[in-house]
Formats: structure tokens, sequence, C-alpha cells
């Protein structure tokens, strides 16, 4: 809300663009954990032992997969100088909290 009010497109986008990857993979990961939970209560782990390194192997691709959307998301491109520079109102407000318990010792 404080991005598009402050009309920082750019960053919104980059921020829904991730939203959207995680929400994605959390989608993904709860249809996995639904197939993994099938085939142990199927019983028919026995019959799959040689597939059973996929339960494991997985997650170590799906975290995979989310660290190169991330290089990916944030890559140096031409649009990095409006990611880098922000409003500086937020720093102001904490000089003048500081400042002021220093004035109310004198």
């Amino acid at each position: 809300a404080q991005l598009s009010t402050r009309r920082q497109t750019a960053k919104l986008t980059l921020y829904r663009r991730f939203s959207s990857i995680l929400l994605a993979s959390i989608c993904i990961s709860g249809l996995w954990v639904s197939w993994q939970m099938g085939v142990i209560v199927s019983g028919s782990l026995d019959s799959r032992w040689t597939s059973l390194w996929m339960f494991d192997a997985f997650w170590h691709v799906l975290y995979f997969g989310i660290l190169l959307a991330i290089c990916y998301l944030w890559s140096p491109s031409k649009s990095n100088l409006q990611y880098a520079y922000m409003d500086e109102l937020g720093q102001e407000e904490e000089e003048e909290e500081e400042t002021e318990p220093a004035e109310r010792n004198l």
C-alpha cells in the first residue's frame, strides 16, 4: 500500500512478482506433501523404494527454483536505480526522535 501511494511502481511490481512466486511455491509444496502422504498411507512404499529419493530431492529442487527466481528478479538491470532510491522521510523522523531525548535531559 505504501509503495502504490508513493508511486514506486517498479518496486511494487518486483514485490508482487516475488509474492506470486512464493505463493506458487506454497501451493506446489502443499500438493507435494499431499502426494507424499498418499504414497505413505497407501502402503506402496515397498514397491516404490527406487523412487523414494524424490521425497527429499523435491525440496532441494524447490529451494533452488526459488533461489533462481530471486536471482532473476534482483539481477542487475536498467531499472536498478529505481529500486535503489527511497524516500528519506523515515530517516528524518528517526533523527528527530533521537534529538528529543537529548534535549529533555538538558
